[in-house]
């Protein structure tokens, strides 16, 4: 059952089954400013519970250098406690493994290219 859902001008974000889920928007661009916004957003729809994320950035056009940097900030890391990353077409695959291999995120992080797959693996990492 998905609960708490909400929406910005670049995603969809909701938590179900103890999983928060971030769903891009078609042709997003990541900044820091949607970056700070969307954790923000999860802390409140999880009343600030640590939880997996299933992030699925299949639409997102690209991400600055703030925003892959994000993911090591310390809101981020009291937020979430692993992170699935469902990939699709070669540019979200490159945007993902840069994050995963590159910024060396300090919680479990795995590229996935199907839902089930993810959710799968984020099992292991609720409370």
């Amino acid at each position: 059952m998905i609960q708490k859902k909400q929406e910005t001008k670049g995603a969809i974000l909701w938590v179900e089954n103890n999983i928060l889920y971030l769903q891009h928007k078609q042709d997003k661009k990541a900044t820091i400013e949607t970056a700070n916004e969307e954790t923000r957003i999860h802390r409140q729809i999880s009343n600030g519970i640590k939880m997996p994320l299933c992030v699925d950035i299949r639409n997102l056009k690209s991400a600055n250098a703030e925003a892959r940097e994000y993911g090591n900030s310390h809101e981020v890391i009291n937020t979430y406690s692993a992170v699935a990353i469902i990939v699709g077409n070669i540019m979200t695959k490159m945007i993902g493994r840069f994050f995963v291999e590159i910024q060396s995120p300090p919680y479990p992080t795995e590229l996935f290219t199907t839902k089930k797959k993810a959710l799968e693996w984020l099992n292991n990492y609720k409370n």
